[in-house]
C-alpha cells in the first residue's frame, strides 16, 4: 500500500506493519503492484515517474523510469514478469523493460484524455487502458499498436479496468456507477451493465477462483460489492466499513481473503472462507421453508421461498458461495447424501434438482411428478432419491441416471407431505395430509401393513430415529407422535406442548432426544423415553420455524424460520441432562420479581444464563414480561445476550446485551403507551 510518498507493506496473517516505508518518490505514491513471480514491485507517483523495488530487501532497483510528463495513475507487470506498462495523466501509455528499466519503444498516443488504469490480459498477448475520455483501449503487447477502435459505453470516466482469471473476459468501472463486462476475444459489451453502487466505481478485482468466479467492486459510496461475473448479480449485500471512497482490491492468491485501501486511511482484511459471501447478514430474502445438514454437521443447507438454496458454515455463521439457482418456484426441501458431495432439492416447480455441494453446480433435473415436491431424501448408499408430492406419490430415483425406480408409489389420499429412510435402507415412511402415515418397502415398493392412524389434523412431518427402532411425526394438530417400527403401534401418548402447527421433527443422533419446530415460532426439545421438555422453549425465532435438524455432536441443533433465518442452538449440557421443565435443576433461582412502583430493580447475573430474554416490537423484556430497553432497528439482526444459545447463519456484527449490572424502575416505560394508541 502506498503511504504518502513512500510505500508501506503489511502482514496478511497480523495487520501489522512490516518495516519502515520504502521511500525513494519525491511525490505521493498513486499506484503499486506485485510482479507475477512475488520478487519485485512497480509503483506509479505523482512524481511522473515509475519505480522497480525488491520485494525480498526492500530496496528500491535502479533509477527512476522517466518519460512521463504527468501523474502515473497505473502499473502493470506482463504475466511472465519481463515487461512493465504505465498508464498517465499525460493521456499516454508506455511500456518499459523490467530487467534493465529502458522504454521500449515510444509513447503509446491515442486517448484524448489521461489514462485512469492499465492491466494485461492473462496471456499477455495485449493490455488495455482506461481512460479519463470515457473509453477503453486495446493494445498489442508485442508492437504497441493499437487493435481496433475505443470500446465505447460508459458515460463517465472510466476509472479500472481488470480481467478475470482465465481471460476469457474483462470489466471496467465508471464515475457513472456501473461495471461493463466485456468479450475479451470480440472486444465486445457483455450484458447489461452491473448497478448497485450509489456513487462511482473506484477500483474492481476479479476472484483467482476459476470455477467459482467474483468480482469486487469498490466506490466512492464507501462500500464493497460482489457480483456474479455469469449472471451480473450482485451477491449478498455491501460490505461497509471504510468511511471514505475504497481506492483499491486484491484478492489474496488463495481466494480466501479480500484486501481493501481507501482514503480513510485504512486497509481492511475481508475473510471470503474460499468464495463465502460475507459483510452484512446474508439472509434468505423470503421464508426459509427447509434445512439439512451435512453428514460431518459442518454445512447447513437452507431452501427458501426466494427460490433458491443457500450454504452455511456452521462453525462461522457465514453464507458459504453464492445461492444455488435454477428452481422456478419456493424449494419446500433439501437433503444431502450421505457422502455430503449431492445435495437434493424438492420445489414447488415440480422438479428435483441434484447440485454439487461444493460448486453450486446442476448436475441434473429430474421431472416426473404432477405436483409440488414438499419432500426429498436420500437412501443410505447414497444411489437412490425417495420424493413425495402434492400428487399424492411417493417415487424412488437413481441419482446416477436421473431415472425413475419402478413406478408411482400409491396409497395415499392427498398430499404427501414428508418422507424418511429408515437407517438401514429397507423402509420408505412417508406422511400425508390425509392424516396418515404409511411404511413401504424400499425395494419392492409395497406397502407395509396398514396406515398408521392417530393425528387429529394433517400431518406435516415424518423421520426414523437413527437406532431404527422408532417414528417421530407431527402434525397441524399441535402434537408429536412416536410410533413402533416393528409394531406400527403408537408409543406412549402424545407430546404436547406447542401452540401452533408442529411443522418438523428430527431425533438426535443418539435416539434419546427430539427437537419439534413450530408455527409457534418455538423450538422445543423432548426427552424421547418420558416425553417431556428438557428446557424452556427456544424462542428468538420472530415466526414460524419450519425445519429443525440435530448436529452429530450432539450440543447443536439448526431451525430455519419464515423469518428468513437460520438459527444454530447451542444445548451443551441441557441435552445432556435431560431435565424436565417444572424439575429443581431447570427452574433454580429463575424466579425475580418484577419492580415495584417508582423502584428500582436489578437484574442478578443469574436470570437470564437459564431463560434468554425477549424482543417484541424492538423491545427487551424481563422474566415477567416487563419492559426493560428498547433497541433500534439497526442492532436488532445481530442482537444476542452473552449466554443466548443461538446464532443467526450470516450476521457477522453482534450486538451483545449484559444484564449483570442492569437497573429499571417502570416510570420511564410510560413512553411506550402512545405508540400502542397509534
Amino acid at each position: 500500500m502506498s503511504t504518502g510518498w513512500g510505500i508501506q507493506f503489511w502482514s496478511t496473517a497480523t495487520g501489522a506493519a512490516i518495516g519502515e516505508p520504502l521511500q525513494g518518490h519525491s511525490e505521493w505514491v498513486t499506484t503499486v503492484t506485485f510482479s507475477p513471480d512475488g520478487t519485485r514491485i512497480a509503483s506509479g507517483s505523482y512524481d511522473e515517474t515509475v519505480r522497480l523495488w525488491s520485494a525480498k530487501t526492500f530496496t528500491v532497483v535502479g533509477e527512476p523510469l522517466r518519460g512521463h510528463e504527468g501523474t502515473v495513475v497505473s502499473v502493470a507487470f506482463s504475466p511472465d514478469g519481463a515487461c512493465v506498462a504505465s498508464g498517465s495523466k499525460d493521456q499516454t501509455n508506455r511500456l518499459w523493460d523490467a530487467a534493465t528499466g529502458s522504454p521500449i519503444g515510444t509513447p503509446l498516443v491515442g486517448h484524448q484524455r489521461g489514462v485512469s488504469s492499465v492491466v494485461f490480459s492473462p496471456g499477455g498477448k495485449f493490455f488495455i487502458s482506461g481512460s479519463y475520455d470515457n473509453t477503453i483501449r486495446i493494445w498489442s503487447a508485442a508492437t504497441g499498436a493499437a487493435i481496433g477502435e475505443p470500446l465505447q459505453g460508459h458515460s463517465g470516466i472510466v476509472t479500472c479496468v481488470a480481467f478475470s482469471l482465465d481471460g476469457t473476459t474483462f470489466a471496467s468501472g465508471s464515475w457513472d456507477g456501473t461495471i461493463q463486462l466485456w468479450d475479451s476475444q470480440t472486444f465486445t459489451a457483455v450484458g447489461k451493465p452491473l448497478r448497485g453502487h450509489s456513487s462511482g466505481i473506484s477500483c474492481l478485482a476479479f476472484s483467482p477462483n476459476a470455477t467459482l468466479p467474483v468480482i469486487a467492486s469498490g466506490s466512492w459510496d464507501n462500500t464493497i460489492q460482489l457480483w456474479d461475473p455469469k449472471t451480473g448479480a450482485a451477491i449478498g449485500e455491501p460490505l461497509r466499513g471504510h468511511t471514505n471512497r475504497v481506492n483499491s482490491l486484491a484478492f489474496l492468491p488463495d481466494d480466501s481473503q479480500l484486501v481493501s485501501s481507501s482514503d480513510d486511511m485504512t486497509i481492511r482484511l475481508w475473510n471470503t472462507a474460499v468464495g463465502a459471501a460475507f459483510g452484512e447478514p446474508l439472509r434468505h430474502t423470503n421464508d426459509v421453508t427447509c434445512i439439512a445438514l451435512s453428514g460431518d454437521g459442518k454445512l447447513i443447507a437452507s431452501g427458501s421461498d426466494d427460490n433458491t438454496i443457500r450454504l452455511w458454515d456452521a462453525a462461522l455463521g457465514i453464507a458459504v458461495g453464492a445461492p444455488f439457482k435454477g428452481h422456478r418456484d419456493a424449494i419446500q426441501s433439501v437433503a444431502f447424501s450421505q457422502d455430503d458431495t449431492i445435495i437434493a432439492s424438492g420445489s414447488y416447480d415440480r422438479t428435483i434438482r441434484l447440485w454439487k455441494s461444493t460448486t453450486g453446480e446442476l448436475i441434473r433435473e429430474l421431472i416426473g411428478h404432477d405436483g409440488s415436491v414438499d419432500s426429498v431424501a436420500f437412501t443410505p448408499d447414497g444411489t437412490q432419491i425417495i420424493s413425495g408430492s402434492d400428487d399424492e406419490t411417493i417415487r424412488r430415483w437413481n441419482v446416477t441416471t436421473g431415472g425413475l425406480v419402478g413406478g408411482p408409489l400409491h396409497g395415499h389420499d392427498a398430499e404427501v407431505r414428508s418422507v424418511a429412510v429408515s437407517p438401514d435402507g429397507t423402509l420408505i415412511a412417508s406422511a400425508s395430509q390425509d392424516r396418515t402415515i404409511r411404511m413401504w418397502d424400499l425395494k419392492t415398493g409395497d406397502p407395509i401393513g396398514q396406515p398408521l392412524e392417530g393425528h387429529g389434523d394433517d400431518i406435516t412431518s415424518v423421520t426414523f430415529s437413527p437406532d431404527g427402532t422408532k417414528i417421530a411425526s407431527c402434525s397441524d394438530d399441535k402434537t408429536i407422535r412416536l410410533w413402533s417400527v416393528k409394531t406400527q403401534a403408537m408409543i406412549g401418548n402424545p407430546f404436547r406442548g406447542h401452540h401452533g402447527s408442529v411443522m418438523s421433527v428430527a431425533f438426535s443422533r443418539d435416539s434419546a432426544f427430539l427437537v419439534s419446530g413450530a408455527y409457534d415460532n418455538t423450538v422445543r426439545v423432548w426427552n424421547v423415553k418420558m416425553g417431556f421438555e428438557v428446557c424452556e422453549p427456544l424462542e428468538e425465532h420472530t415466526s414460524a420455524v419450519a425445519s429443525v435438524a440435530c448436529a452429530p455432536d450432539g450440543i447443536h441443533i439448526v431451525s430455519g424460520s419464515w423469518d428468513q433465518s437460520v438459527r444454530v442452538w447451542n444445548l451443551a449440557g441441557v441435552l445432556a441432562k435431560g431435565t424436565a421443565i417444572g424439575s429443581p435443576a431447570a427452574n433454580a433461582n429463575d424466579v425475580c420479581p418484577g419492580p415495584g412502583p417508582n423502584t428500582a430493580a436489578q437484574y442478578p447475573p443469574h436470570l437470564f444464563p437459564k431463560q434468554t430474554f425477549k424482543m417484541r416490537d424492538g423491545w427487551i423484556l424481563g422474566p415477567n414480561d416487563e419492559l426493560l430497553l428498547w433497541v433500534p432497528p439497526v442492532n436488532r439482526s445481530g442482537l444476542v445476550h452473552p449466554s443466548s444459545r443461538s446464532r443467526v447463519m450470516g450476521v457477522t456484527h453482534i450486538t451483545e446485551l449484559d444484564f449483570s449490572n442492569f437497573k429499571c424502575g417502570t416510570e420511564w416505560t410510560q413512553c411506550r403507551k402512545p405508540m400502542e394508541t397509534e
